[in-house]
């Protein structure tokens, strides 16, 4: 299991777990949907998922889970525990509002992250969220 992920920016690379946790969301988040074409259903990307399975609430809900215990298990095999991902749909706008938390472990000790996608006319809105 890789405890170091390198990135392409000014970070260099991501030792601690939380920093690695962020970045896998944040890649999921921001992913082109053309990447998951492109590299075969290897590259997860939010927008694709949200292409494919449509705005139900439930389904989508239950595929981003899917698509991100995939992801994160990959490097933190020990322990993946996906608490909760709530959509909301406004029937009217059909603007999607996606609500995340996950806890991971390594070496015995846990990790959460929250984070609450809020979908406004023209762009996502990602910010991080109270743990309750």
């Amino acid at each position: 299991m890789a405890k170091v992920r390198g990135t392409l920016s000014t970070r260099g690379w991501l030792t601690t777990p939380e920093a690695r946790l962020d970045r896998m969301m944040s890649e999921y988040i921001l992913a082109n949907p053309g990447q998951t074409l492109f590299y075969r259903g290897r590259v997860r990307a939010l927008t694709a998922t949200i292409q494919a399975v449509g705005t139900d609430p439930d389904i989508l809900a239950n595929a981003v889970k899917e698509d991100l215990t995939k992801k994160v298990e990959m490097c933190f095999p020990e322990r993946t525990g996906l608490t909760e991902v709530v959509c909301h749909v406004d029937p009217e706008t059909n603007e999607i509002n996606i609500e995340i938390s996950m806890t991971v472990y390594e070496d015995g000790k846990p990790y959460s992250l929250s984070k609450v996608l809020a979908n406004t006319s023209s762009y996502v809105k990602i910010t991080d969220a109270e743990i309750l």
